[in-house]
């Protein structure tokens, strides 16, 4: 009996899977190809390999599929931990209860939230490009986490008059990343390369999500960092200019780091 071919379902596969028993070889797997006439000629190849004793039964394995999904231009970022974790498991073999032993035993302390950008996003992307993309049960919590704090322009003007007396570096920080949205991780590894004043923007070479951005810097922004880009920081700064392979870093993260220890009372101070 040859192996059947069987349309794609919509919301789950773009692909076209082949079903059936051939020779007593039982097929049941993606194609890979949305096109029914490519299709058509997998799965006759299938079925040469079948004849020939050759056919592989377990289908491609996690990190050929990563390897794969990376050359056809997939984020390469959270693979890493990925691959080494699933190693050669067959694709065929990973169902929820394997992911969700994975997201618990990488991340095991972190939120819903990680858990699902580390684990079983990229992991769905994977297995949507193999053709082997099933109804993936997210964890709760994962979609997002609502924030309802924020400061009033009075409020965050005290409180970068706060941090400027810890150090005028920190007031600077803290008044970017007020203004800019970048992330404390995006600030802290800028380059002093990376800023062009007369042009009031930065380049924050990877964010978050592993893409580079251009950042506009307000006035607001650019008076401070006029002094600091100049040099003027005194001497004894908590803030002096870190060495880095891309230039000299903007922010200090050498010890110690006020910018951890004392911004909650810097925060109360405006109340």
């Amino acid at each position: 009996m040859p192996i059947k071919l069987i349309a794609p379902r919509k919301g789950f596969s773009p692909y076209y899977y082949g079903r059936g028993t051939y020779l007593g070889q039982f097929v049941n797997r993606s194609t890979g190809v949305d096109r029914a006439a490519i299709a058509k000629r997998v799965i006759k190849e299938w079925e040469r390999e079948i004849e020939r004793g050759r056919f592989d039964k377990t289908g491609p394995s996690f990190t050929d599929a990563s390897v794969a999904y990376m050359k056809a231009g997939g984020d390469r970022r959270p693979l890493a931990k990925l691959i080494a974790y699933f190693k050669d498991k067959p694709l065929a073999d990973i169902g929820q209860g394997q992911l969700d032993g994975a997201a618990a035993d990488l991340f095991p302390t972190h939120s819903a939230a990680t858990r699902n950008r580390e684990v079983y996003t990229p992991v769905s992307s994977i297995l949507k490009h193999a053709g082997l993309d099933f109804r993936i049960r997210r964890p709760k919590g994962s979609r997002w986490r609502e924030l309802s704090g924020w400061l009033w322009p009075e409020e965050a003007e005290r409180l970068f008059d706060a941090g400027r007396a810890l150090d005028r570096e920190f007031g600077a920080l803290l008044v970017f990343l007020c203004y800019t949205g970048c992330r404390l991780s995006e600030a802290l590894k800028l380059n002093c390369d990376k800023v062009r004043l007369l042009e009031a923007e930065a380049f924050v070479g990877m964010t978050k999500n592993g893409e580079p951005r251009r950042v506009f810097l307000p006035p607001v922004v650019l008076p401070s960092w006029a002094i600091i880009l100049a040099g003027s920081v005194a001497p004894d700064s908590a803030y002096s200019a870190t060495p880095s392979p891309g230039g000299f870093m903007i922010f200090s993260t050498r010890p110690p780091r006020p910018h951890r220890s004392s911004c909650p009372s810097g925060r109360r101070s405006i109340c």
